[in-house]
């Protein structure tokens, strides 16, 4: 594996965590749950296509 696809699948990561904890949030915000989610469909989309289309878990 390549380091940048190595960076890019510990940023998703990072995404995911974030989204997760902004859920859980007693009030979520909602403009920032909409942009980690775009991050989140952003870096799941590089990270496809730099692992050259094999399919990623949990998606």
């Amino acid at each position: 594996m390549r380091p940048f696809t190595f960076a890019l699948m510990l940023l998703a990561q990072r995404v995911d965590e974030a989204l997760r904890a902004e859920r859980t949030r007693a009030r979520p915000n909602s403009y920032l749950v909409t942009l980690l989610r775009r991050r989140k469909r952003r870096l799941h989309a590089r990270l496809n296509r730099s692992l050259g289309g094999v399919a990623l878990a949990g998606r």
